[in-house]
């Protein structure tokens, strides 16, 4: 008889209260023990003839229920199961407390930093569209057109700029920053570029008639083909810059092209 309950059948009759239930598994036996629809002093059988307490047949009795008839075994399982539920869920809880943390973090840097030195300003876009005025940003912009004849544009950054036939007569454009610019055929009549930065510029065929170019850094610079009739060139600095008739201007030559020599 031991030897038949250890097969384990696949189903029971289960006798609760002279009322016979079955077959069912023993899946389900133990689903209805934890909902207390049956209790281990119940009877079962496995074919209606051999009857014994629900308690005696471990494989249908769940682990929690083991643990409280006394089963160290038993005991010992449902405790390593709730210390593993245990950690699961402080687990589970560590993540969200974790992202909470690093998102505090990341608010508290955001307000220091704007204490501290302020809002970061909001990156122009459409810098190329600023009307003429001291300190404009048109680096690298293409201008077609452009009229600011007598306009300040003093200590705008014009690095890179195409300004092609650009009417700045007049214009004050004193330290600006106009190195590797395209001023070609560009009217710069009576301009002040009074230490302007204009190192690679291209004046080809520029109108420079009386500009002021004192103290100018035009290293590099394309002159060739321009006009500079009455133009001050007082300590201009000209190192290798290509002059008016096509020659290359001598290092160190200062206020005026020296010991230029015939292009090639």
């Amino acid at each position: 008889m031991q030897k038949q309950d250890d097969e384990k059948p696949k189903s029971w009759f289960v006798k609760h209260d002279d009322l016979v239930m079955g077959p069912l598994t023993s899946a389900k036996i133990r689903h209805l023990l934890l909902d207390g629809e049956l209790e281990l002093r119940d009877q079962i059988s496995p074919d209606k003839n051999r009857w014994q307490t629900i308690s005696q047949i471990p494989s249908v009795v769940p682990l929690q229920l083991r643990a409280a008839e006394g089963d160290s075994e038993a005991k010992a399982k449902v405790a390593a199961r709730e210390i593993a539920d245990a950690r699961d869920s402080k687990q589970e809880n560590r993540f969200p407390i974790l992202s909470l943390s690093i998102f505090l973090l990341v608010i508290g840097a955001v307000v220091f930093y704007s204490l501290r030195y302020g809002m970061p300003k909001k990156i122009e876009e459409s810098v190329c569209e600023a009307p003429p005025a001291p300190g404009v940003n048109w680096r690298n912009c293409l201008i077609k057109d452009l009229d600011a004849g007598a306009a300040s544009l003093a200590g705008a950054n014009l690095n890179s700029a195409v300004l092609r036939r650009a009417k700045l007569s007049a214009t004050d454009l004193s330290n600006a920053d106009l190195r590797y610019a395209n001023l070609s055929h560009a009217d710069l009549r009576h301009a002040q570029m009074r230490g302007t930065a204009m190192v690679g510029i291209n004046l080809q065929f520029a109108d420079l008639r009386s500009a002021d170019l004192s103290h100018a850094d035009l290293r590099f610079a394309d002159l060739s083909n321009s006009r500079i009739d009455d133009a001050n060139l007082e300590n201009a600095r000209l190192d290798n810059a290509l002059w008016l008739d096509g020659r290359n201007c001598g290092d160190n030559s200062i206020g005026k092209c020296e010991n230029s020599s015939v292009g090639d």
